[in-house]
């Protein structure tokens, strides 16, 4: 049975990784999240996001992705996913892994809707552990929106 590989995108506050663990409770025997927030905390704690940090991180993401699936998995990345060279490696990896591949689109949440989730957010500080449910910050939130989904904030 052929596996799928779920690729959510959205802005932080979106509601991406409160989509993903709903999705993996459903079937928690056959479905799994793979998080690059959480990898990135694990592999370089209390670290900025850097091009060095980000590359080991993908990697990470990637070859875990890719194992699962090869383990009969179906994976989710709850990650923002919102570059275009994210999406493609994504994609290539679940046509090299022979898997099915969905995009969950989250990209239409308001702006507005993001900054308030945010908001309730604890605040763990930046860094360190700023990676699994903390909060990013309204400035990050409307930048990505600005430079990823054409926004006006």
């Amino acid at each position: 049975m052929s596996r799928t590989l779920v690729v959510v995108c959205g802005l932080p506050g979106s509601g991406k990784t409160t989509l993903a663990a709903e999705w993996v409770a459903q079937d928690p025997a056959g479905r799994v999240r793979v998080s690059r927030d959480c990898l990135r905390d694990m592999l370089h704690p209390g670290c900025y996001i850097s091009p060095d940090t980000e590359h080991a991180v993908m990697v990470a993401a990637l070859t875990a992705t890719r194992a699962l699936l090869a383990a009969g998995y179906d994976v989710i990345s709850d990650d923002t996913n919102l570059r275009p060279e994210r999406m493609a490696d994504w994609r290539a990896l679940a046509a090299d892994a022979g898997a099915r591949f969905e995009v969950i689109d989250l990209t239409s949440v308001p702006v507005a809707t993001c900054v308030e989730r945010d908001a309730q957010r604890p605040d763990r500080g930046y860094p360190p552990s700023r990676w699994d449910g903390a909060r990013v910050g309204a400035g990050v939130i409307k930048g990505m929106a600005g430079r990823y989904l054409g926004a006006a904030t």
